[in-house]
Protein backbone atom coordinates (compact mmCIF):
# COMPACT_ATOMS: atom_id res chain seq x y z
CA UNK A 1 0.00 0.00 0.00
CA UNK A 2 1.32 3.54 -1.17
CA UNK A 3 2.08 5.90 1.62
CA UNK A 4 3.49 9.85 1.39
CA UNK A 5 5.14 11.68 3.80
CA UNK A 6 5.06 15.89 3.53
CA UNK A 7 6.32 18.67 5.18
CA UNK A 8 5.60 21.99 5.03
CA UNK A 9 6.36 25.60 6.66
CA UNK A 10 3.39 26.98 9.01
CA UNK A 11 3.66 30.09 10.98
CA UNK A 12 6.66 29.21 13.20
CA UNK A 13 7.10 25.40 12.57
CA UNK A 14 6.12 22.72 10.31
CA UNK A 15 3.15 20.54 9.24
CA UNK A 16 3.54 17.42 8.74
CA UNK A 17 0.75 15.10 7.08
CA UNK A 18 1.31 11.83 6.04
CA UNK A 19 -1.28 9.50 4.62
CA UNK A 20 -2.08 5.79 3.63
CA UNK A 21 -4.75 4.58 1.40
CA UNK A 22 -7.84 6.06 2.73
CA UNK A 23 -6.38 7.34 6.03
CA UNK A 24 -4.53 10.43 6.67
CA UNK A 25 -3.42 12.45 10.05
CA UNK A 26 -1.46 16.03 10.25
CA UNK A 27 0.77 16.97 12.73
CA UNK A 28 2.79 20.33 13.62
CA UNK A 29 5.95 20.50 14.76
CA UNK A 30 5.35 23.68 17.35
CA UNK A 31 4.06 21.48 20.22
CA UNK A 32 3.61 18.48 18.49
CA UNK A 33 0.05 18.45 18.00
CA UNK A 34 -2.11 16.57 16.16
CA UNK A 35 -4.01 18.87 13.91
CA UNK A 36 -6.40 16.36 11.73
CA UNK A 37 -6.97 12.52 11.46
CA UNK A 38 -8.71 11.57 8.30
CA UNK A 39 -10.77 8.50 7.60
CA UNK A 40 -12.38 7.37 4.70
CA UNK A 41 -15.32 8.60 3.26
CA UNK A 42 -17.42 6.09 3.56
CA UNK A 43 -16.63 6.17 7.47
CA UNK A 44 -17.39 9.81 7.95
CA UNK A 45 -18.65 12.50 5.57
CA UNK A 46 -16.15 15.17 4.52
CA UNK A 47 -13.16 12.69 6.11
CA UNK A 48 -11.60 14.60 8.92
CA UNK A 49 -13.11 12.94 12.85
CA UNK A 50 -10.95 15.67 15.08
CA UNK A 51 -11.49 19.30 15.61
CA UNK A 52 -8.53 21.55 14.92
CA UNK A 53 -7.53 24.86 12.95
CA UNK A 54 -6.61 25.87 9.80
CA UNK A 55 -4.19 28.90 11.47
CA UNK A 56 -1.25 28.08 13.21
CA UNK A 57 -1.14 30.84 15.38
CA UNK A 58 -4.15 28.94 16.91
CA UNK A 59 -1.84 26.73 18.43
CA UNK A 60 0.56 29.23 20.16
CA UNK A 61 -2.33 29.31 23.00
CA UNK A 62 -3.29 25.67 23.90
CA UNK A 63 -5.37 27.12 27.27
CA UNK A 64 -7.46 29.15 26.22
CA UNK A 65 -8.09 27.17 22.86
CA UNK A 66 -9.02 24.29 24.87
CA UNK A 67 -5.69 22.15 24.33
CA UNK A 68 -7.31 21.19 20.96
CA UNK A 69 -5.31 18.32 19.77
CA UNK A 70 -2.49 19.38 22.23
CA UNK A 71 0.42 16.94 23.43
CA UNK A 72 0.21 16.90 27.27
CA UNK A 73 3.20 16.97 29.75
CA UNK A 74 5.22 16.61 31.33
CA UNK A 75 2.05 15.73 33.99
CA UNK A 76 -1.36 15.34 32.68
CA UNK A 77 -4.42 16.81 33.95
CA UNK A 78 -4.47 18.00 37.10
CA UNK A 79 -1.78 18.83 39.97
CA UNK A 80 -3.39 20.31 43.35
CA UNK A 81 -2.20 23.58 44.14
CA UNK A 82 0.99 22.58 41.50
CA UNK A 83 3.30 21.43 43.84
CA UNK A 84 4.64 17.75 45.26
CA UNK A 85 6.67 17.46 47.82
CA UNK A 86 9.27 20.58 48.47
CA UNK A 87 8.45 20.98 44.54
CA UNK A 88 6.74 23.97 42.97
CA UNK A 89 5.19 23.92 39.91
CA UNK A 90 3.71 26.75 37.78
CA UNK A 91 0.16 27.31 37.84
CA UNK A 92 -1.93 28.02 35.22
CA UNK A 93 -5.71 26.89 36.12
CA UNK A 94 -6.56 28.21 39.82
CA UNK A 95 -4.39 27.73 42.16
CA UNK A 96 -3.48 24.27 40.53
CA UNK A 97 -1.56 23.11 37.28
CA UNK A 98 -2.93 21.82 34.38
CA UNK A 99 -1.66 19.82 31.18
CA UNK A 100 1.72 21.16 32.36
CA UNK A 101 1.77 24.46 33.09
CA UNK A 102 2.76 26.71 30.84
CA UNK A 103 5.76 25.10 29.69
CA UNK A 104 4.24 22.18 29.14
CA UNK A 105 5.22 20.25 26.15
CA UNK A 106 2.06 22.02 24.20
CA UNK A 107 4.35 25.17 23.84
CA UNK A 108 7.54 23.63 22.77
CA UNK A 109 9.24 22.97 19.74
CA UNK A 110 10.05 19.69 18.87
CA UNK A 111 12.32 17.84 16.06
CA UNK A 112 10.60 15.70 13.75
CA UNK A 113 11.29 13.09 10.99
CA UNK A 114 9.60 10.43 9.14
CA UNK A 115 9.05 7.26 11.17
CA UNK A 116 8.41 3.41 9.57
CA UNK A 117 8.56 0.31 11.94
CA UNK A 118 10.45 -2.63 10.83
CA UNK A 119 8.25 -4.54 9.60
CA UNK A 120 7.16 -1.65 7.42
CA UNK A 121 3.25 -1.73 8.48
CA UNK A 122 3.43 1.41 10.26
CA UNK A 123 4.01 4.96 8.80
CA UNK A 124 4.39 8.49 10.35
CA UNK A 125 6.49 11.06 12.10
CA UNK A 126 8.81 10.74 15.31
CA UNK A 127 8.50 14.17 17.11
CA UNK A 128 12.12 14.10 20.25
CA UNK A 129 13.13 17.07 22.53
CA UNK A 130 15.26 17.31 25.34
CA UNK A 131 13.28 18.67 28.23
CA UNK A 132 15.85 20.35 30.96
CA UNK A 133 16.25 19.69 34.75
CA UNK A 134 14.10 22.41 36.42
CA UNK A 135 11.80 22.88 33.17
CA UNK A 136 8.56 23.67 34.88
CA UNK A 137 9.68 23.21 38.05
CA UNK A 138 10.09 19.51 37.26
CA UNK A 139 13.26 17.81 38.51
CA UNK A 140 15.48 15.89 35.83
CA UNK A 141 16.80 16.07 32.38
CA UNK A 142 14.34 13.72 30.63
CA UNK A 143 14.41 12.78 26.75
CA UNK A 144 11.25 12.24 25.13
CA UNK A 145 10.07 11.01 21.90
CA UNK A 146 6.52 11.05 20.76
CA UNK A 147 5.67 8.57 17.42
CA UNK A 148 2.65 9.26 15.65
CA UNK A 149 1.81 6.77 12.73
CA UNK A 150 -1.01 4.69 10.77
CA UNK A 151 -1.52 1.29 10.66
CA UNK A 152 -3.96 0.70 7.71
CA UNK A 153 -5.12 -2.67 7.20
CA UNK A 154 -8.03 -2.32 4.96
CA UNK A 155 -10.03 0.67 2.25
CA UNK A 156 -12.16 0.93 5.60
CA UNK A 157 -9.99 -0.37 8.74
CA UNK A 158 -6.71 1.77 10.30
CA UNK A 159 -5.55 1.96 13.75
CA UNK A 160 -3.79 5.62 14.49
CA UNK A 161 -1.13 5.40 17.52
CA UNK A 162 0.44 7.93 19.79
CA UNK A 163 3.13 6.61 21.76
CA UNK A 164 5.46 8.56 24.27
CA UNK A 165 8.76 7.39 25.21
CA UNK A 166 10.82 8.84 27.69
CA UNK A 167 14.42 8.47 29.57
CA UNK A 168 15.04 10.41 32.69
CA UNK A 169 18.78 11.41 33.97
CA UNK A 170 17.09 11.26 37.79
CA UNK A 171 13.90 10.44 39.61
CA UNK A 172 10.71 12.45 38.45
CA UNK A 173 7.05 12.49 37.63
CA UNK A 174 6.02 11.71 34.19
CA UNK A 175 2.46 11.23 32.76
CA UNK A 176 2.20 12.27 29.27
CA UNK A 177 -1.53 11.74 27.20
CA UNK A 178 -2.57 13.55 24.18
CA UNK A 179 -5.62 15.81 24.13
CA UNK A 180 -7.19 15.27 20.73
CA UNK A 181 -11.04 16.11 20.43
CA UNK A 182 -13.03 13.65 18.03
CA UNK A 183 -16.10 14.67 16.24
CA UNK A 184 -17.25 10.50 13.86
CA UNK A 185 -19.90 12.78 12.31
CA UNK A 186 -17.67 15.90 10.91
CA UNK A 187 -20.08 17.88 12.91
CA UNK A 188 -19.56 20.23 15.84
CA UNK A 189 -22.16 18.59 17.79
CA UNK A 190 -22.24 15.07 19.79
CA UNK A 191 -25.63 14.10 18.12
CA UNK A 192 -25.52 10.63 16.74
CA UNK A 193 -22.41 9.43 18.86
CA UNK A 194 -23.23 6.47 20.90
CA UNK A 195 -20.63 5.14 23.74
CA UNK A 196 -20.13 1.65 24.05
CA UNK A 197 -18.61 1.83 27.35
CA UNK A 198 -16.71 -0.54 29.71
CA UNK A 199 -18.32 -1.44 33.22
CA UNK A 200 -15.28 0.62 35.13
CA UNK A 201 -14.70 2.51 37.61
CA UNK A 202 -14.02 6.56 38.52
CA UNK A 203 -12.01 8.40 40.60
CA UNK A 204 -14.41 10.84 42.56
CA UNK A 205 -13.65 14.73 42.29
CA UNK A 206 -14.01 17.90 44.42
CA UNK A 207 -15.75 21.06 42.68
CA UNK A 208 -11.68 21.93 40.86
CA UNK A 209 -12.21 18.56 39.41
CA UNK A 210 -9.03 17.18 41.51
CA UNK A 211 -9.49 13.80 43.07
CA UNK A 212 -10.32 13.04 46.94
CA UNK A 213 -8.68 9.74 46.79
CA UNK A 214 -12.19 7.63 46.71
CA UNK A 215 -12.95 5.35 43.85
CA UNK A 216 -16.43 4.86 42.94
CA UNK A 217 -18.59 2.93 40.75
CA UNK A 218 -18.54 4.37 37.13
CA UNK A 219 -22.24 4.31 36.82
CA UNK A 220 -22.56 6.24 39.90
CA UNK A 221 -24.01 10.02 38.88
CA UNK A 222 -22.36 9.40 35.53
CA UNK A 223 -24.17 6.58 34.53
CA UNK A 224 -21.11 4.67 32.56
CA UNK A 225 -22.01 1.14 32.17
CA UNK A 226 -22.53 -1.93 29.78
CA UNK A 227 -24.82 -1.54 26.28
CA UNK A 228 -24.98 1.39 24.04
CA UNK A 229 -25.25 5.22 25.35
CA UNK A 230 -26.90 7.91 23.60
CA UNK A 231 -23.74 10.17 24.16
CA UNK A 232 -25.41 13.56 23.42
CA UNK A 233 -28.32 12.52 25.21
CA UNK A 234 -26.41 11.48 28.60
CA UNK A 235 -23.91 14.30 28.60
CA UNK A 236 -27.01 16.93 28.45
CA UNK A 237 -28.10 15.41 31.11
CA UNK A 238 -24.81 15.85 33.34
CA UNK A 239 -23.91 19.36 35.13
CA UNK A 240 -21.11 20.12 31.99
CA UNK A 241 -21.08 16.94 30.67
CA UNK A 242 -18.42 14.70 31.58
CA UNK A 243 -15.51 15.79 32.41
CA UNK A 244 -14.36 12.93 34.64
CA UNK A 245 -11.51 10.12 35.50
CA UNK A 246 -12.59 6.23 34.63
CA UNK A 247 -10.10 3.58 35.56
CA UNK A 248 -9.65 1.42 32.72
CA UNK A 249 -9.50 -3.04 33.50
CA UNK A 250 -6.23 -4.66 34.14
CA UNK A 251 -5.02 -6.32 31.16
CA UNK A 252 -5.40 -9.79 32.71
CA UNK A 253 -9.02 -9.34 32.54
CA UNK A 254 -9.34 -7.18 28.91
CA UNK A 255 -10.51 -10.51 27.33
CA UNK A 256 -13.39 -11.11 29.87
CA UNK A 257 -14.65 -6.96 30.19
CA UNK A 258 -14.52 -6.83 26.73
CA UNK A 259 -17.02 -9.31 26.35
CA UNK A 260 -19.64 -6.52 27.30
CA UNK A 261 -19.34 -5.13 23.88
CA UNK A 262 -20.86 -8.48 22.78
CA UNK A 263 -24.70 -7.83 21.13
CA UNK A 264 -23.22 -3.86 20.62
CA UNK A 265 -21.40 -2.50 17.94
CA UNK A 266 -18.48 -4.73 16.14
CA UNK A 267 -16.39 -7.68 17.22
CA UNK A 268 -15.47 -7.21 20.38
CA UNK A 269 -13.02 -10.43 20.41
CA UNK A 270 -10.87 -8.19 18.23
CA UNK A 271 -10.16 -5.77 20.92
CA UNK A 272 -9.44 -8.21 23.36
CA UNK A 273 -7.27 -9.90 20.87
CA UNK A 274 -5.24 -6.54 20.67
CA UNK A 275 -4.91 -6.24 24.26
CA UNK A 276 -3.56 -9.41 24.90
CA UNK A 277 -1.26 -9.36 22.06
CA UNK A 278 0.07 -5.11 22.48
CA UNK A 279 -0.22 -4.93 25.96
CA UNK A 280 -3.31 -3.36 25.36
CA UNK A 281 -6.27 -2.48 27.22
CA UNK A 282 -9.80 -1.48 26.06
CA UNK A 283 -10.99 1.27 27.30
CA UNK A 284 -14.09 2.56 25.41
CA UNK A 285 -15.91 2.09 21.76
CA UNK A 286 -17.34 5.16 19.93
CA UNK A 287 -19.70 4.38 17.66
CA UNK A 288 -22.16 6.08 14.75
CA UNK A 289 -24.32 5.52 12.09
CA UNK A 290 -21.13 4.59 9.81
CA UNK A 291 -18.20 3.64 11.89
CA UNK A 292 -16.83 2.23 14.90
CA UNK A 293 -13.58 3.59 16.58
CA UNK A 294 -11.97 1.78 19.80
CA UNK A 295 -10.06 3.06 22.14
CA UNK A 296 -6.99 1.13 23.51
CA UNK A 297 -3.97 1.83 25.76
CA UNK A 298 -1.57 0.72 28.46
CA UNK A 299 -2.56 3.43 31.09
CA UNK A 300 -3.84 2.92 34.39
CA UNK A 301 -7.27 4.90 33.01
CA UNK A 302 -8.53 8.09 30.88
CA UNK A 303 -10.23 11.57 31.23
CA UNK A 304 -13.47 11.49 29.28
CA UNK A 305 -14.28 15.06 28.22
CA UNK A 306 -17.30 15.92 26.20
CA UNK A 307 -16.02 19.70 26.14
CA UNK A 308 -19.14 21.02 28.16
CA UNK A 309 -16.99 24.01 29.59
CA UNK A 310 -15.44 24.73 25.75
CA UNK A 311 -15.96 28.83 25.16
CA UNK A 312 -16.99 29.30 21.52
CA UNK A 313 -13.66 29.14 19.63
CA UNK A 314 -13.13 29.48 15.66
CA UNK A 315 -11.26 26.32 14.55
CA UNK A 316 -11.74 24.66 11.32
CA UNK A 317 -15.30 25.22 12.48
CA UNK A 318 -17.10 27.32 14.49
CA UNK A 319 -16.60 25.17 18.17
CA UNK A 320 -18.56 25.48 21.45
CA UNK A 321 -19.68 23.60 23.88
CA UNK A 322 -20.04 19.69 23.11
CA UNK A 323 -18.57 20.16 19.71
CA UNK A 324 -16.52 17.05 20.18
CA UNK A 325 -15.70 14.59 23.24
CA UNK A 326 -11.96 13.85 24.65
CA UNK A 327 -10.50 9.92 25.73
CA UNK A 328 -7.43 10.62 27.26
CA UNK A 329 -5.43 8.22 28.32
CA UNK A 330 -3.21 9.02 31.65
CA UNK A 331 -2.24 7.76 35.12
CA UNK A 332 -4.42 8.76 37.63
CA UNK A 333 -4.92 12.64 38.10
CA UNK A 334 -2.90 14.31 41.01
CA UNK A 335 -1.20 10.61 41.93
CA UNK A 336 1.95 12.89 43.13
CA UNK A 337 0.05 13.95 46.22
CA UNK A 338 -2.21 10.51 47.05
CA UNK A 339 -0.12 7.70 48.38
CA UNK A 340 -2.82 5.46 47.69
CA UNK A 341 -2.63 6.08 43.94
CA UNK A 342 -0.51 3.56 41.66
CA UNK A 343 3.08 5.54 41.14
CA UNK A 344 3.60 8.30 38.75
CA UNK A 345 7.35 8.50 39.30
CA UNK A 346 9.61 7.10 36.40
CA UNK A 347 13.31 6.27 37.95
CA UNK A 348 16.52 7.50 36.77
CA UNK A 349 17.20 5.09 33.74
CA UNK A 350 13.82 3.31 33.18
CA UNK A 351 12.06 3.70 30.32
CA UNK A 352 9.24 4.78 29.93
CA UNK A 353 6.67 3.97 27.29
CA UNK A 354 2.93 5.19 27.21
CA UNK A 355 0.74 3.53 23.93
CA UNK A 356 -2.59 5.46 23.38
CA UNK A 357 -4.64 3.24 19.88
CA UNK A 358 -7.53 4.55 18.21
CA UNK A 359 -8.68 1.68 15.70
CA UNK A 360 -11.29 2.60 12.84
CA UNK A 361 -13.64 -0.18 11.28
CA UNK A 362 -16.80 0.02 9.70
CA UNK A 363 -19.94 -0.61 11.71
CA UNK A 364 -20.51 -3.79 12.00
Amino acid sequence: MNSLYTERPWGDGTLIRVERGNFAFEAFSLGAFVVDVQVSEQLCPGRSVTLGFDDPESYKDPLNMGYIGANIGRFANRIRDARFGNYRFEANWRTHQLHGGPQGFSYQHWEHKPYTNEAGERVGVVFSRVSPDGEGGYPGTVAFEIIMSLDVRSELEADFEIRHRALPDSDTPINTTHHVYWNFMGTTSLEGHYSHALPLERLEADDDLLPTGRILPASQDYGLEPGELDLAERAAKIEGGYDCYFIAPKTAGAGALCEAFAGSAGDAGAVARAGQDAGLVPLVRMSTSRMQADFLANTDGFQFYTAGAMGEIMGRKPYGPYAGFCVEPSSYMDALNIPSFPSTIVKAGERYDRRMLTRFAPLV
